[in-house]
């Protein structure tokens, strides 16, 4: 299949994609493959990040109808969102120790990817890039995060296990 083929939605979304990596100086010598799929139906909402560490692999799915059917700015939302993910997991400042998540709860899992998605929309719209903040407020009041708490991690670094204690604390 040649590039001409290639639906436009799904190339102007690759650009997206790379010019999310440049823009959010994600180390890409600590990757070996990174892949964008596009999928039809849910997918666990309109977006999945994957990465696997032994192979150095990464996986971004996206939902085809949300990129048909949203904005540029909606779909460079949830793309910078989900590559701060990516981000964080491959700085070594942040620690990340995917054993952890394990160990937890399904209840503290949900209010630390809450408390984790807060502090990399607050960091993104610090430095004026995409992030989806507007949409996280229905996540504070559903996992009752305390106010004082999003301020403590509002445009600031917070590593993995300062994230975890939070989402025990709630």
């Amino acid at each position: 299949m040649s590039r001409r083929t290639i639906p436009r939605i799904i190339t102007k979304t690759e650009n997206i994609v790379l010019l999310a990596i440049m823009r959010l100086k994600i180390n890409t010598d600590k990757i070996s493959q990174f892949t964008v799929k596009f999928r039809h139906g849910r997918v666990e909402g309109y977006s999945n990040l994957f990465r696997y560490p032994r192979t150095k692999e990464v996986e971004l799915t996206l939902n085809l109808h949300f990129i048909e059917k949203s904005s540029k700015r909606a779909v460079e939302n949830i793309i910078y969102h989900e590559l701060g993910h990516l981000r964080d997991m491959l700085d070594p400042r942040y620690n990340y120790k995917p054993t952890q998540i394990d160990k937890m709860s399904e209840e503290a899992f949900k209010k630390f990817v809450t408390i984790w998605n807060i502090n990399i929309d607050s960091r993104l719209n610090n430095k004026g890039l995409p992030s989806a903040v507007r949409g996280r407020k229905e996540d504070i009041r559903y996992f009752h995060i305390p106010h004082e708490m999003v301020k403590k991690i509002w445009n600031k670094f917070v590593n993995f296990s300062e994230m975890v204690e939070l989402a025990r604390k709630l």
